[in-house]
């Protein structure tokens, strides 16, 4: 049928001395009517499924009220990232870490750890425990595009860890060479994990700064004796002088936390924030869920 209408219109047409040609009403329809409903190309542009239009969305997504770029990292680059954080942490100085009065009873002995609290105004320092992440040694372990995973050691110096027990203050330190009070600085194991979201908006999260294992063990090997005038119960655990043992966990506990801080710190944005994550008490943007928002080393690279 097509055939025979468009063999008409031609006669036609020569029969009036025109030039044999299709009717543009007639067979112009199924090509308009495919270009009237979205083409595979117009329509990938218009609602942004291709290459071109995820450019687009992303990019119109991820900026942030301050500006940068998307948030997550992708598995190419993780490894790049983990050395921004990495080069961001090694430029941190924070301040020092505050050991808090903790009393407990061990053995039927009382005792206080840190019982006047911290001092950073003394010399050796009082109850403070001081880091010093320009001298970390950290890698990058298994990275991927959603997690940072950093493994090594930080120096840490505790100088002056107070105990009020029997009938006298007895002095401990968290050293490197065994002097103290006030010795070098000995180093501490650190396995820092931080997710990162996968998508725009998406905050990071500090899940560990330690093993509590490793941790442990440093402390352990590294914590030294300074003074004691008295020795019973607590003071003479292991027979001839104090053990440190009961002073493990919560000096481990506040180490944790602390370098949690001080991570989120240098990993983190900090003072000009987005407005639906404002800055908390320590200037950090902190979204919502409890994450923060990730830093320069997470969206401009190093």
């Amino acid at each position: 049928m097509l055939h025979a209408r468009r063999t008409l219109i031609a006669l036609a047409l020569i029969g009036c001395g025109g030039t044999p040609v299709e009717s543009a009403d007639a067979f112009a329809a199924p090509d308009a009517g495919r270009d009237a409903a979205p083409s595979v190309d117009g329509g990938m542009d218009a609602t942004s499924p291709d290459a071109g239009g995820l450019d687009a969305g992303t990019d119109a997504a991820s900026v942030d009220d301050v500006g940068h770029d998307a948030f997550a990292i992708d598995a190419a680059t993780a490894h790049v990232t983990a050395a921004c954080a990495i080069s961001a942490l090694q430029a941190t100085t924070p301040p020092d870490i505050g050991l808090p009065t903790f009393s407990g009873t061990v053995g039927g002995l009382a005792y206080t750890m840190c019982p006047t609290g911290p001092n950073d105004g003394v010399t050796p320092k009082i109850c403070e425990i001081e880091t010093m992440w320009s001298g970390a040694v950290l890698a990058s372990s298994a990275s991927t595009a959603t997690d940072i995973h950093l493994t090594g050691t930080l120096p840490l110096r505790i100088a002056d860890i107070a105990l009020s027990a029997c009938t006298s203050t007895t002095q401990y330190s968290f050293d490197g060479d065994g002097s103290c009070p006030d010795g070098a600085f000995g180093h501490l194991p650190v396995d820092i994990d931080v997710t990162v979201g996968a998508a725009p908006g998406m905050g990071l999260t500090i899940n560990r700064a330690t093993m509590m294992a490793n941790a442990t063990a440093a402390l352990n090997s590294g914590m030294q004796l300074c003074n004691s005038t008295t020795c019973s119960g607590l003071c003479c655990a292991s027979g001839t002088h104090p053990s440190p043992a009961a002073l493990i966990p919560p000096i481990l506990s506040t180490i944790e936390s602390g370098l949690r801080a001080e991570i989120e710190a240098a990993l983190c944005q900090a003072t000009t924030c987005p407005a639906a994550s404002p800055a908390d008490t320590h200037g950090i943007c902190r979204n919502t869920d409890g994450s923060c928002v990730p830093g320069p080393a997470f969206y401009g690279g190093c």
